[in-house]
């Protein structure tokens, strides 16, 4: 066995591969598959990795050099010179303990690239929403030029005003990440690092947007580059793309956090017309509203990403996908518990949509389900949909499916609900308005649910069960 000491990114499972420099090196190691098992779910950045199944080879002491490292995990790249200090290696085939191999250095993520293909340079911009927009830290290069590095302390005044322009050659590349202490100590700055550093990396009311007629520009890199922090902060990437109408792809591991800030990706991609290919989202746990509108209005969006966290937050997911009308695969949903508003409006508007997911979730809150399908004129049930809650809660399913016309059956398996007695809309009022208008539908509810709705009906007057006339209920056991 043997350890490294130095600064890994947390929450990221590693897979490291190492090759030794000079290449030319007589006593240069072989060393395979170097996999770090231990846990690296921590806060800060300074942490130890434990590294097993370090294979050094060929039996030679191995002096003092410097190794390339390459991260090759399930996120993200990273590429450092790391300084190695071995001491002793003599005959590890035969058995000899591996003493520590001791390094310093740091894991930097790849910076944001945005591509142009074009035989055409374009014309792409950072602008503010208004004058509250924070300060910024940048650096940037084109292809393999050499970094420059922008830096924006002061207030600039006015809505929509670009505080830094780039042209990028065509068929070319620009690539952005945050600055390193090393970049600004010899620049004057007038306020406190510190305090720079609180303000220049959050993205709130900033924005990139194209001068030129293109849509098929990319991204790949790792958000998390354009910012000098582990953790985001509130709404770090809101709006970030909006409108930015131009862009076509985004790679799928360009969002790699697995832990998600209030707001972060709130309007992220939205009004993205071009955008086809979504980036994955690997978050296991959300804050609020981190997805809120996050690809709404992306009409050319065709397949859903996949959601992969199973507890989620309130508003988590509010109009997600809202007026994608080429969306035809909607992403499954594992998550079993809900939060307040959290699928409200999700998939509403969304035009080309035949199936629905599964709704595996067995506990509700308030509005969780509202407005999720509304608009879904393809949705069809040759199935019934499942709903598996066991109880039901305020609104959660008001106007879940109200105009998808070809809604025609659906199951719900609560056992257990609570009726307004003065108000007869505050559980599932209008959820199947505008449904089943070629026909018929069959809402299949319980037995149990069953006397609950009768008891209603002779206490309070109304049926809670809310449906258009042309559903039958179809009580099961």
């Amino acid at each position: 066995m043997a350890t490294i000491n130095t600064q890994f990114k947390p929450n990221i499972p590693y897979l490291f591969e190492i090759s030794y420099s000079p290449n030319d090196s007589t006593d240069r190691p072989e060393i395979r598959n170097i996999n770090i098992t231990n846990s690296l779910n921590v806060t800060d950045t300074d942490l130890i990795g434990h590294i097993e199944n370090a294979y050094i080879g060929n039996g030679n002491t191995i002096p003092s050099g410097t190794f390339t490292l390459t991260y090759t995990g399930s996120q993200r790249t990273f590429t450092s010179n790391i300084n190695f200090v071995i001491d002793g290696i003599t005959d590890y085939e035969n058995g000899l303990n591996v003493p520590p191999i001791i390094c310093n250095g740091t894991l930097q993520l790849d910076p944001v690239e945005i591509h142009n293909p074009n035989e055409n340079e374009v014309t792409v911009h950072i602008k503010q929403t208004n004058s509250s927009a924070p300060l910024l830290m940048i650096k940037y290069k084109y292809g393999n030029n050499d970094w420059n590095t922008f830096i924006k302390t002061e207030v600039t005044q006015g809505n929509d005003v670009s505080i830094k322009s780039f042209t990028i050659p065509a068929n070319q590349s620009l690539y952005i990440c945050s600055l390193e202490d090393d970049d600004i100590t010899d620049i004057n700055i007038d306020k406190e690092r510190t305090t720079l550093r609180t303000w220049c990396y959050q993205y709130s009311n900033l924005y990139f947007s194209c001068d030129n007629n293109v849509n098929n520009l990319s991204i790949s890199g790792d958000i998390m580059s354009l910012i000098d922090a582990n953790n985001m902060a509130y709404q770090c990437f809101r709006g970030l793309f909006n409108n930015f109408t131009a862009l076509k792809t985004v790679d799928e591991d360009f969002l790699s956090p697995k832990t998600l800030s209030r707001e972060c990706y709130y309007g992220m991609f939205e009004g993205c017309t071009s955008l086809t290919d979504a980036p994955n989202l690997p978050a296991l746990t959300m804050g609020q509203e981190c997805y809120r509108y996050m690809f709404s209005g992306c009409t050319s969006l065709e397949e859903a990403p996949l959601l992969e966290a199973t507890s989620i937050a309130s508003s988590c997911c509010w109009g997600m996908f809202k007026g994608c009308t080429s969306l035809t695969t909607a992403p499954q949903l594992p998550a079993t518990s809900l939060a307040e508003y959290c699928y409200y409006e999700m998939f509403s508007g969304c035009t080309s949509l035949e199936d629905a997911p599964e709704l595996p979730a067995t506990t509700l809150a308030r509005s969780c389900y509202m407005y999720m399908f509304t608009g879904c004129s393809a949705l069809t049930t040759t199935t019934p949909i499942i709903l598996g809650a066991s109880e039901l809660h305020q609104e959660c399913y008001r106007s879940m499916f109200s105009n998808c016309n070809n809604v025609t059956s659906i199951r719900m398996e609560a056992t257990t609900a609570w009726w307004d007695p003065h108000d007869s809309g505050m559980i599932m009022a209008d959820w199947l308005s505008g449904t089943a208008t070629s026909g018929r539908g069959t809402l299949y509810i319980t037995s149990t649910l069953n006397t609950l709705r009768q008891d209603c009906i002779n206490d309070y007057g109304y049926d809670p069960i809310d449906h258009p006339n042309n559903w039958d209920v179809v009580v099961y056991n």
